[in-house]
C-alpha cells in the first residue's frame, strides 16, 4: 500500500506521526476545524495545518475574509469564538 504525504497548507512542512495537527473544512455552514483524523484528512477540500499556531493563523485570515466560524473544538481550554458576517469584537 502506498503512503500518503500530508502538507501544511500554511508553511509545506510534511506531517510527521508524533506532530500534533488539525484539519480545517471551509463549506456553507462556514469554517470548521477538528484534530487531526486520518481519514478526514483525505476529504476533498481538507485544509491541512501542522499545529495550533496555523491553525490561528487560517482562522484569522478567514475570519478578516468577513466569514463566520462555526468551532467544533476547545483549544487548549480556550473557547475558540463564533464570529459572524458584521460581529463587532
Amino acid at each position: 500500500m502506498r503512503k500518503i504525504a500530508f502538507y501544511c497548507d500554511i508553511c509545506d512542512a510534511e506531517k510527521r506521526s508524533v506532530n500534533r495537527w488539525w484539519l480545517v473544512f471551509i463549506n456553507d455552514k462556514g469554517l470548521q476545524m477538528c484534530e487531526w483524523d486520518d481519514a478526514k484528512a483525505k476529504r476533498k477540500g481538507a485544509k491541512h495545518l501542522c499545529g495550533v499556531e496555523h491553525l490561528y493563523k487560517m482562522v484569522g485570515q478567514y475570519v478578516d475574509g468577513g466569514a463566520k466560524v462555526v468551532p467544533l473544538k476547545t483549544v487548549a481550554n480556550i473557547e475558540l469564538l463564533r464570529y459572524s458576517e458584521g460581529a463587532q469584537g
